[in-house]
């Protein structure tokens, strides 16, 4: 008569009804996942992929799943990053989809080309996709959030919620907030002492703009009110009359200078929206010289200067 002694090994080798349960946990989940929202110009319209789990990670319970899911996209809430960050930190199970072949040949290039189209539409605009258990399954609650594969569109990563979903997929999303109703304007009021052309006139008198304010800006006339003026008995030309003061506010950012002044260095900018730009930078060069007014003035000299 032999005996058998038992051994450390017995625990290595499983009986056989739990080898047999063993293999069928073992084999990959094949279904189908219906999404609902891959068109946007027909939101309702439903697409069919077939799909294959290559890959769980954690208590997935994979005999206990529907073999056909129904998925929505979370549109309008680009939580997903959220939802990866969500996903990180708690370590829910965890589960790889990835398109299962078909066998017909064209019918697999448009399941596969399907899949990636929902991959890309979730990664690009960071929506995810949300498929309950349905009535098919013994679980109570919860479901898959589907989000994409951050470095390939062949695989979907779905995080398994069995009793119910976390707070970031059915609460309020922070990025889909009201705007505030009441806007700050960017300019309420003018500043103090800023330069108003339109707010005097040729001779340093207060305009109907400029009431109540002192402006301390003197200006040359222009030439062309001189040459519109009629002439005196002793050659010399009257001051224009108001109607003739309405020069242009180009005519007072021209640098003209009076008669015997030196050139400086100084480049007076040209006005805003006058169409005059500045001349390149080899013309505005050190040079001392006598003025001309007559290359300042864009109608000839300056008029005879008395005194």
């Amino acid at each position: 008569m032999v005996f058998r002694l038992p051994t450390h090994l017995d625990n290595f080798i499983p009986p056989p009804a739990a080898q047999a349960h063993s293999h069928m946990s073992s084999r990959p989940w094949r279904g189908t996942l219906t999404v609902r929202g891959m068109r946007l110009s027909d939101p309702a319209s439903n697409q069919e992929i077939r799909v294959t789990a290559v890959e769980t990670d954690g208590d997935s319970d994979v005999a206990r799943w529907p073999t056909h899911f129904f998925a929505h996209i979370a549109h309008g809430r680009p939580i997903q990053r959220q939802v990866r960050e969500w996903i990180q930190q708690h370590a829910p199970p965890i589960s790889t989809f990835m398109p299962d072949r078909h066998p017909d040949p064209d019918s697999n290039v448009v399941n596969v080309a399907t899949f990636r189209s929902l991959s890309r539409m979730l990664f690009e605009q960071q929506l995810v996709a949300i498929a309950p258990w349905g009535t098919d399954s013994s679980f109570t609650g919860g479901g898959l959030v589907i989000v994409p594969a951050e470095h390939s569109s062949a695989l979907l990563v779905a995080a398994l919620f069995f009793s119910q979903l976390p707070e970031i997929i059915t609460g309020p999303s922070s990025s889909s907030a009201p705007f505030p109703q009441t806007l700050t304007p960017l300019v309420t009021t003018r500043p103090h002492g800023q330069h108003n052309p339109l707010a005097y006139n040729l001779y340093n008198q207060p305009g109907p703009s400029s009431a109540g304010t002192t402006v301390s800006y003197s200006h040359y006339p222009s030439p062309t009110a001189y040459r519109s003026s009629p002439l005196r008995d002793d050659g010399s030309r009257s001051p224009p009359d108001r109607a003739e003061q309405m020069i242009s506010a180009t005519g007072r950012y021209r640098p003209l200078l009076p008669p015997g002044a030196g050139y400086t260095s100084t480049v007076t900018p040209s006005p805003p929206h006058t169409g005059y730009t500045s001349s390149p930078p080899q013309q505005h060069q050190m040079q001392h010289h006598q003025a001309d007014p007559s290359q300042y003035a864009p109608y000839g000299a300056y008029p005879p200067h008395n005194g």
